[in-house]
C-alpha cells in the first residue's frame, strides 16, 4: 500500500501552573456561579474566569488558555437563552396554545 510515514504525536504543551487542587477549586468556584463571587450577572466570561484565577492563586493567564483549563475541567461554552425581561409567561404560553395552533394548523 505505500511507505508508513512517522507517526504525528500531540506536543504536550507546558506544565499548567495551576496545580490539581488548584483546579478543583477553580472548579467548585465557577459551579457556585459568577454571583458568588461578587460579579454583577451569573455568567462566567473567559475574562472573568482569568480575574477569578489571578485573584485567588496570583497566576495570570491569557483567555485562551483559560479556555484550555476549563476544557479540561469539561465545562464547554454555552450561550445565556435570550428573553425579555418582561415577558409573560402565561401570555406566551396561551399564544402558543392558542394562535400558534391555529396558524400552523390552516383549513
Amino acid at each position: 500500500m505505500g511507505i508508513e510515514g512517522p507517526r504525528l504525536r500531540r506536543h504536550p504543551g507546558g506544565i499548567s501552573r495551576l496545580s490539581e487542587e488548584q483546579k478543583e477549586k477553580l472548579a467548585e468556584m465557577v459551579v457556585a456561579g459568577a454571583l458568588v463571587h461578587g460579579f454583577d450577572t451569573d455568567l462566567w466570561t473567559l475574562p472573568r474566569v482569568a480575574e477569578m484565577i489571578r485573584l485567588k492563586f496570583g497566576i495570570e493567564n491569557e483567555s485562551l488558555q483559560v479556555s484550555r483549563i476549563l476544557k479540561r475541567l469539561e465545562f464547554s461554552s454555552q450561550k445565556p437563552t435570550k428573553k425579555a425581561r418582561e415577558q409573560d409567561e402565561e401570555a406566551v404560553a396561551q399564544w402558543r396554545n392558542e394562535e400558534w395552533a391555529r396558524i400552523i394548523i390552516k383549513p
